[in-house]
């Protein structure tokens, strides 16, 4: 309707940043079988437009009686952040769709983040957005072949994360991957390569949540479970409590 008003000559309705976000939003949330495709045709659109938020999108608080350097620093970071919420909605409406492409189409949209189209600014994406993908990796159904892909995916992106290439990792992305191992990858010495040395990262930074805790005890075949509690005190059926708190020391008291 907005777009017949606009053909029609009316430019009083030129949809901006706020009403590209707001449809967004609604498809995302949506459920429908089609809502990753529109979502992502709206995101595009706003690429070819060159769309970008303005101060109107920003908190009608903001003081704007700052000096002009510290006013400009806050409408980047929050024309990035909106930016990086824009693009994240579109990436959890395909995480959530049955696509069995998704992880590919998910991974594609954060590395147009990376590098925009039309001198739009660069968008870094966050952990949260990697934990999106992976997310959709985790929850891939398909052939063989697209589960296979929809890890190595899962995979790459635990490197980039290990990097701290998107700042600290959290127990959401640990455990988020570890899952996807347990989804993807069937039990045996190869899952156990795979997950072996990234739980021992997630316990050396203290943030083994209880979700991974048990996802691991249940992926991990026996003997490679027992080397990893070797002295800790600790055997396959200790609950989470009972696990060294070096391993959780990091996890909040709403985890």
């Amino acid at each position: 309707m907005m777009q017949n008003r606009v053909d029609a000559g009316d430019s009083s309705v030129i949809p901006n940043a706020i009403t590209y976000a707001s449809v967004i939003n609604a498809w995302a949330k949506s459920f429908e079988q089609d809502a990753p495709n529109r979502a992502l045709s709206i995101l595009e659109k706003m690429e070819q437009a060159s769309i970008i938020p303005n101060e109107q999108c920003y908190n009608a608080g903001t003081e704007y009686s700052f000096y002009y350097i510290v006013a400009f620093y806050i409408l980047l970071q929050n024309l990035i952040n909106m930016l990086r919420r824009n693009i994240s909605l579109v990436i959890n409406t395909f995480a959530k769709c049955n696509d069995p492409q998704k992880a590919r189409k998910c991974l594609d949209i954060v590395r147009r983040m990376e590098n925009p189209p039309h001198g739009l600014p660069v968008v870094k994406p966050s952990i949260i957005t990697l934990s999106t993908v992976m997310n959709a990796c985790a929850h891939t159904k398909g052939t063989p072949e697209e589960c296979a892909e929809a890890f190595r995916i899962a995979r790459s992106c635990m490197k980039e994360v290990l990097s701290k290439k998107y700042g600290p990792p959290n127990n959401i992305i640990f455990g988020t991957y570890l899952f996807a191992c347990t989804k993807l990858v069937n039990p045996g010495i190869e899952r156990d390569r795979l997950i072996v040395p990234v739980f021992e990262e997630c316990c050396k930074l203290g943030l083994v949540d209880e979700k991974t805790y048990q996802n691991v005890k249940r992926a991990l075949s026996r003997d490679n479970w027992e080397r990893l509690i070797y002295d800790q005190n600790i055997t396959k059926d200790s609950k989470y409590h009972e696990i060294p708190m070096e391993w959780r020391k990091n996890i909040s008291s709403r985890a």
